[in-house]
This record gives structure tokens, sequence and C-alpha cells, in this order.
């Protein structure tokens, strides 16, 4: 394994050599956060996954990316202590996609292979827990849009391939074989084996996949699973169903339908092969059984069926376990009374985090990581203890003093906004310092663009132009970094006008960089000359190559946004007026 730098991906699963950008291999505990551990962790194991799917088995065509992907980004989050670890952190090159349209197999498989190996390596991470907030939660906000698009999708023009390596392809495709791993139980092992065994120094499509873990499943007595019926109503259709369980107090018996989630319900979307019905296995459990390891399950294959249930009406009931299933749930609102009563009870942590987790969309698995989030809101929020305190941290750093790796971000970022153009010149100048360590680095190009000098700020949009300042691998997320800034956001959307030539022509080859940049660029467009100025934008470019998929994305969220503010800004700042306190503690 080998750290590169000015790498311009933040790692390349080379059969026998893997390639790192710095921050994804380098670490420092002097220095470095429990951040910056996590993530050489989970990119280290992320690859390591590559060496079979993507390595050993190799797509047929890009079409099923998500093959590789996918299970990359999935056993990131499994832990060591689960049956055959050791396969589970080794999937990128004995299985190789035949086709790019089955590149999903690759990265899905890859993805799902990170998790797995950093739980070895520290075990108090969560990191089974904390897939839904970094993975599963995510990509289902990508796949609420029309915009949106099947996993498995084909490939006929070179600017193609780039666009697909997108999040539907790392975090769906790890979404849905960790859905299918649960509801194959120790078949999916049985079946992953002898895919690999298989189709080892070959080609191959998701179809060949579905055919070793329906033998495997066969084998073991399992004759309720057809895995192509079911998963090819995931893979060649966009989006997710919410899943609407109703019961009926009176007799026990549940009624369940089905219905494709978008944020916005009128939109038109493509048609389907499946007419946005899905195969849905659905885990089940209640107050009385509590039966969270092994629930019962049943299928949704049409929009609407029932099964009877044998608990009382006084007694919960909780769908999708755990959240493996790739969709949400919607409950009739007596049951949510009763699960919003347990949960407010002494005894709601017999409910699993990740059950807790898919029921609010709101997983905090971990005591540190719920701090920095707080500290960080409080000072952006503009709470002047968190401020004062940060300012204060900031100058013991200036005079030589450290600061404590879990909080440097937020220490950094608030001290410069606070500070004046002298404390920006001081992290600047630990910027360029060869000492500084690729971690520090990147966090102090981040916290650089919080300053509130306008003309400072400026500047430092001009220099991520200029590799002499700015080194070309780091400038994209610099700049999405200073659109985050108040100051920035109209100021980085007439940076990439007057420079998109540039822009284009230096990061349109890169697999992420543009897609990254737009989004990032466009993620608080929420007005409806925003909207417009995109468009415009669209418009009067109509080669956007990579970047393509990525315009279309970020105005359908723009839609999203605008149409939230219209119905939901006056009750939410209603709510806060009513709900302000005159003061706070962290």
């Amino acid at each position: 394994m080998a750290a590169i730098p000015d790498f311009p991906f933040g790692a390349m699963e080379n059969w026998g050599l893997i390639t790192y950008r710095e921050t994804s291999l380098l670490y420092d505990p002097s220095v470095s956060t429990e951040a910056n551990k996590q993530r050489v962790a989970v990119v280290v194991a992320h690859e390591l996954g590559h060496q079979w799917f993507g390595n050993l088995v190799t797509a047929e065509w890009w079409d099923d990316i998500w093959l590789n992907e996918g299970f990359a980004s999935h056993v990131e989050y499994l832990g060591a202590a689960h049956a055959e670890p050791d396969w589970m952190l080794w999937f990128g090159n004995l299985v190789t996609p035949a086709w790019w349209e089955d590149l999903w197999l690759k990265e899905g498989f890859a993805s799902t292979a990170e998790y797995p190996g950093v739980d070895f390596v520290e075990p108090t991470w969560a990191m089974e827990d904390q897939f839904l907030e970094e993975d599963l939660h995510p990509v289902f906000a990508l796949d609420s849009l029309s915009t949106s698009h099947p996993i498995s999708l084909p490939v006929n023009h070179p600017d193609e391939i780039s666009q697909i390596f997108d999040t539907i392809s790392y975090s769906k495709g790890a979404s849905i074989i960790r859905m299918m791993s649960s509801f194959l139980g120790s078949s999916y092992t049985k079946g992953i084996k002898s895919y690999l065994e298989r189709y080892q120094f070959a080609n191959a499509v998701q179809d060949d996949l579905w055919n070793s873990l329906t033998e495997a499943a066969q084998e073991d007595g399992r004759t309720d699973v057809q895995v192509k019926d079911v998963m090819d109503t995931w893979t060649l259709q966009m989006g997710f169903p919410v899943v609407t369980v109703t019961r009926d107090y009176s007799n026990g018996r549940v009624t369940v339908s089905q219905r494709h989630f978008l944020y916005d319900p009128e939109a038109n979307v493509p048609e389907s092969p499946y007419n946005y019905v899905w195969q849905v296995p659905l885990t089940y459990t209640t107050g009385e059984d509590m039966n969270f390891a092994d629930p019962p399950q049943t299928w949704i294959r049409d929009k609407t069926e029932e099964f009877p249930l044998s608990a009382a009406p006084t007694s919960w009931l909780i769908a999708n376990v755990n959240q493996t299933g790739y969709y949400r749930v919607n409950y009739d609102m007596a049951n949510w009374e009763l699960l919003t009563n347990f949960l407010m009870s002494d005894d709601f942590q017999a409910i699993p985090v990740a059950t807790r987790s898919a029921l609010i969309d709101d997983a905090f698995n971990i005591a540190q990581y719920n701090r920095m989030t707080a500290l960080s809101l409080a000072c952006n929020f503009g709470y002047n203890g968190c401020l004062q305190n940060a300012s204060q941290k900031f100058s013991e750093w200036r005079g030589g003093g450290s600061v404590s790796p879990n909080l440097k971000r937020t220490v950094y970022c608030y001290g410069i906004a606070n500070g004046n153009e002298n404390d920006w010149n001081f992290a600047w100048q630990r910027y360029l310092s060869t000492d500084t360590v690729a971690s520090e680095k990147a966090l102090l190009l981040s916290a650089l663009a919080c300053t509130a000098d306008q003309y400072v700020l400026r500047r430092y949009l001009d220099w991520t132009i200029d590799s002499t300042k700015v080194r070309k691998g780091d400038a994209l997320n610099t700049i999405v970094s200073i659109s985050g800034n108040k100051l920035g956001k109209a100021m980085v959307w007439t940076f990439l006008n007057q420079n998109w030539d540039y822009i284009f022509d230096s990061y349109g080859g890169s697999l992420f960089g543009l897609t990254g940049l737009i989004l990032g660029v466009t993620e608080n467009f929420n007005t409806e000359e925003e909207l417009q100025q995109m468009q415009d934008f669209v418009t009067s470019h109509p080669e956007l190559g990579t970047a393509t998929r990525a315009f279309q994305q970020a105005q359908e969220r723009a839609r999203a946004n605008i149409k939230w503010r219209q119905q939901s800004e006056d009750d939410v700042a209603q709510w806060l007026a009513d709900n302000q306190r005159e003061s706070a503690t962290l």
C-alpha cells in the first residue's frame, strides 16, 4: 500500500499495489483525530475488499459497477466477529463484473467490506450502526428524487462511465446487499463463496450472482426465494418504497401497502419494468416478543398484502427490524403512539440502536461524535460560550499549545471566523508547512474557508485555480468548503460561471470531481432565483459531460428545498420563536 501526494482519488484498488491519497492512509495519533483514524480504517477495508470483488471477479460491463462498490461499502460496516470474517474483508480483485453495467457488483460489494474490517480495528466505533447514518439514510435522500437512476444502468457513452460512480452505486449497492444478506441468512455466505470460486479470473453480470445465491438457498431448503425475481426489482428500477403498516386492533390482522417514495409525489418519473412495485422482505417484532436478533419475516410482493399478528392491541409493532431492508416504514397513528410512549420510557434501550435509528432516522451511536456535533452546531448558531471557547483554544494553539484532535475542526473554523487576517495567515502557513501531516492539512483547508473577511475569502477562492497555492487534488473540496460559508455561497457560484471552462478541462475526466463539486456548491440553493441561475447555466453549457446528472439532481433538490420553504419555513420559525431559551449550556 502506498500513499501518493496529489492523488486524485481517495484510493485505487490496483491488484498488488493499492494506492491512496495521503489522508486515506497516513495516521499520526498525536495530531490526527479519531475521525481521521476511522477514515483510514474504512478506506483500507474498502480497497482490500476490492481484491475479491472487482479484481478477482470483474464486471462484464459498466452497467453493474455496483457489484464492486456496493460490496466494498457494505463490508466496511460488518464486524470481524461475524461468521467468516476473513472473506468479508477481501472482496475486489478475484471476481470482476463482465461489463460496465454490472460495475455495481464490484463497488457495492467492496463497500460492504469496509465495515467488518473497521470493527476489527476498533470495535467501539459501532460501525454497523454507523452504516445507517453514513450510507443508508444519505442514499435514501438521493434515491427519493425523480432524477435518480436504477442501480444497474446501461452505459453507452464514455461520459456515462464516470457518472455512475456515484452514491447509488456505492451506498445503495451496499444497502441492498445488506438487505440480501439478511433475508438469505447463512445461504448468503455460501452463495458468495460459490460465486467467487465459479467466476474467479473471469467476468460476471448480476444474474451470475443471483444464480449462485439461489442455488445456495435451495441447497439449504429455502424454496421461497428466487433471488433474481426479488433483486431485479431493486436493481432494474430506481427508488425504493415506503411501506405503510396498518393494524386492525380488533382482529389482529395487519395490512401492508407499498408505494414509490418521492420527495415530490407529483414529480414525473420514467416508466419502470416493475411499475415501482418491489418484492419486500418485511421483518417485524412486537413489544411482547422483542425479537431483534432473528425476527420473523414475510414477503410483500404486491402493492397491498395482509398477514396475521398475534399481539395484544396494547403492544407496539416494529417493521423492518434494525432497518436491514432498503425501504421506509410508516404506521397507523395508534401504533406510532405505542412506539412513542415506549421510547419515552426508561426501557427505551430494549429497542436496539439500529432500530431506533430507523424509527427516528437519526442514530447517535458514539458519545464523542455527538459532542462534536453539538459543539459545531452551538458555534454555528452563534452560541457565545462556544465561540469564546473556540477563540481561546485557537489563541492557545497559535501560542504553541495543542488542541485535542477531536476538537480541531470546530476550534480551527471558529477561531478563524472570529479572528483577523493574521490568524488566517497563521493557519495558512501551517497548511504550507512540510511538517504538517495530510489529515491536518485537510482540516486546515476546510477551516480557512470559515473566515468572515470577504476579501480574504475571495483571495482564497482564487487560489483554488493556482496549483502553486492550493494543490490541484485539494481544490474542489476547498471550493465546496468556501461555498458553505454564508459569504461564499453566491461568490462561489459566480466563480464557477467565470471559470467553468478551466474547471471542466481540469476535472471533467475524474470519477467524482465534478459531481461532488456541483452537488456540494448547490446543496443549499433554496430560492427561485438560484434555481433559475442553475437552469440558465445548463442552457448555456449544453455539453456538461460528467456533470450532466449532477446538475439534474441539483435542480431537483433545489425545487424540493423551495417547496419545503414554502410549506414549512413559517411554521418552523414560529416554533423556534415560541421555544426560544434565554440561555443554553453545552
